[in-house]
């Protein structure tokens, strides 16, 4: 083991001695010296990272949809409360508590927004108010609310498809659609124009998504009706209780 050392100086004699060691010198008046020892230092010099709390009461991982907002994507591991996100055109960061979501909107860097949210019901609606940058007591609050887009593909509670609406379809308000659909598939994705086409079939009932630059701009709900047609309704931006809708048919193409 080496024996920490330092250097004592006494009547211009310069001695190198071990730590805590006491010694007498020979000068014209004699001194007695006691050298301090060094601080003992800790064992390890690995910083123990603090204890995590809790884990999170909520995982908001997944696709969610919100008003003036669009489409929001949010990836957060099991049991961890950081998430990372995009949509609406900002990049996304946010921290969940136990029945509190905060997240944050950035763009190049710089915060744009500030959002509080708590669940509500089953936990696939998040409701709150948001704010221009940062946060504060006099911050001027709106109100927000996302609803989360159900994974149909492994939600029990939907009936499998009962129709395939694999092809190319004619709308008179949209002109040229082209969906895909794999047999006994519940997941539908295409194209129209510049939109992009994301959806599920559940039962004879056909939701479709359509995005432009990653941003929700209309929802539609259309049933079966007859032989190679769809009938239904659509809204600007997500589908929700209080959206104003229009009628929408679509013809197979033969």
């Amino acid at each position: 083991m080496r024996v920490p050392r330092v250097l004592a100086v006494v009547a211009s004699v310069f001695l190198l001695v071990p730590a805590g060691t006491t010694f007498d010198v020979k000068v014209a008046v004699p001194v007695r010296v006691k050298v301090k020892p060094e601080p003992a230092k800790p064992a390890g010099s690995q910083v123990v990272a603090a204890q995590s709390g809790p884990s999170p009461g909520l995982n908001i991982k997944g696709t969610w949809q919100a008003p003036h907002w669009g489409e929001l994507r949010f990836l957060q591991a099991p049991g961890d409360r950081e998430v990372i996100g995009k949509g609406g055109g900002y990049d996304i960061d946010a921290v969940v508590e136990e029945t509190r979501v905060i997240l944050h909107f950035t763009s190049e860097g710089a915060l744009q927004y500030s959002a509080e949210l708590t669940p509500k019901g089953d936990g696939n609606i998040l409701s709150g108010q948001y704010a221009s940058g940062q946060m504060r007591a006099n911050s001027k609050l709106k109100p927000i609310e996302m609803r989360r887009v159900l994974n149909v593909a492994t939600d029990k509670s939907e009936p499998p498809p009962a129709l395939n609406v694999d092809g190319a379809w004619y709308s008179p308000e949209w002109g040229k659609i082209q969906l895909t659909q794999a047999a006994g598939q519940r997941e539908v994705i295409g194209k129209r124009g510049r939109h992009d086409i994301d959806g599920y079939v559940s039962g004879t009932r056909v939701v479709l998504h359509f995005t432009s630059a990653g941003n929700l701009a209309y929802s539609a709900e259309l049933t079966a009706k007859g032989d190679g047609a769809l009938a239904g309704r659509y809204s600007s931006g997500p589908m929700l209780g209080d959206s104003k809708t229009w009628a929408i048919e679509m013809t197979r193409q033969k």
